[in-house]
């Protein structure tokens, strides 16, 4: 018999909201702000910038309070650019709350599991852009419980990100919790060694690891419900 999931553990960014396109809108309003309007060519140094800084989020050996300081530090540094990265950093964080929107078939599988599922909404972000979108895009109505690592002072992958969640969540069954995100590192591999069940949402279609375990993978949102249910 397959596995039936009471609660469904979702990631945010890139799972269910379009970050890229929240990223991109972010960062040509704060350059814009700044009087800068080639945010086309910047948006590939920020990404270059900020990749290692989210791997050592992730590693715990950077806070999240200093991330955003740190990449506009270096995306000024490294662009040249003959402005204050404090305020553009700020103005970023602003934006973010405020851009973007769901996925493709995000609304429509939140609104078809709401009603059968107890969902939570686990995230390593800031709290003041994940609150922010939680209200702009109508996303509360649907999680009993929201972890955002910034909120409690560890992210995912850690393990006590999972216990701090599963506790918020009232403490189901490890088997009836099904784990669905983006992030082959961050959610899949800290939720299979939190003892959950995965759903590796892989859009692009990229090839699987063969070294680690995945128990479902899914292409598109709307494969989602025949999964949990």
């Amino acid at each position: 018999m397959a596995q039936a999931f009471t609660h469904v553990f979702f990631d945010l960014d890139h799972t269910l909201f379009d970050f890229e396109a929240s990223k991109r809108t972010s960062l040509a309003s704060a350059l814009g702000e700044a009087g800068i309007d080639d945010w086309e060519s910047l948006l590939p140094v920020l990404s270059q910038v900020e990749r290692p800084l989210w791997h050592a989020l992730e590693e715990g050996e950077l806070a999240l309070s200093t991330l955003n300081d740190i990449r506009f530090k270096g995306l000024v540094d490294k662009a040249g650019l003959d402005i204050d990265h404090v305020p553009l950093a700020a103005s970023y964080l602003d934006w973010l709350g405020q851009s973007g929107g769901l996925l493709d078939g995000a609304r429509e599988v939140l609104d078809a599991l709401a009603g059968t599922h107890t969902l939570a909404m686990l995230s390593n972000g800031y709290s003041s852009v994940q609150r922010a979108r939680l209200i702009n895009f109508d996303l509360s109505q649907y999680f009993t419980t929201i972890v955002i690592s910034d909120e409690i002072g560890f992210a995912k992958p850690d393990g006590r990100f999972f216990t701090h969640a599963l506790d918020e969540a009232g403490g189901p069954p490890i088997d009836s919790v099904l784990m669905v995100g983006d992030n082959l590192r961050s959610d899949i591999a800290g939720a299979t060694a939190a003892g959950l069940a995965t759903c590796w949402y892989n859009p692009d279609g990229i090839d699987a690891p063969t070294d680690q375990p995945i128990d479902h993978t899914i292409e598109h949102l709307n494969q989602l419900h025949s999964i949990v249910i």
